[in-house]
């Protein structure tokens, strides 16, 4: 099974446990999120014309927020909000278990930041010293 499967089927639960109901067709959808692949060529193709086509939806009117996670949210997070300005949250690769949090905040009208993103700790001891100037990594 994929990662990006699994991660989608976690996002999913995330939502459905949060009230959120899921449909076959996005049209008519309060919220599409759409889990993209930014590093397989066909992948990236394939994640830009699942943005674009949502975006039309969103543009029409039918659908009403779009979220955008992923590896290619995490890898392109700046070039992504100035290609697709209708995105309404992003969401990195590390903070993908905060989707129903975004969700809520976009349905609640909270959406001025649209972009989460975590570090990669996972593994890893962050490190800070006393002025909090300096930062290492150390792998536990």
């Amino acid at each position: 099974m994929s990662k990006n499967l699994v991660d989608s089927e976690r996002m999913a639960g995330l939502l459905q446990l949060d009230g959120y109901r899921m449909v076959s067709n996005p049209d008519g959808a309060e919220l599409v999120v759409i889990n993209t692949c930014g590093f397989i060529g066909d992948a990236r193709r394939e994640s830009h014309d699942s943005i674009q086509e949502m975006i039309r939806l969103k543009k029409k009117g039918r659908v009403r927020r779009v979220i955008v996670t992923g590896c290619l949210a995490e890898r392109d997070k700046e070039l992504l909000l100035e290609q697709y300005p209708e995105i309404d949250q992003l969401l990195g690769v590390f903070a993908r278990d905060e989707i129903a949090i975004a969700a809520g905040r976009l349905n609640r009208g909270e959406g001025e930041q649209r972009a989460i993103f975590r570090p990669a700790l996972v593994g890893h001891c962050l490190i800070l010293d006393d002025v909090g100037s300096h930062f290492d990594t150390q792998r536990i």
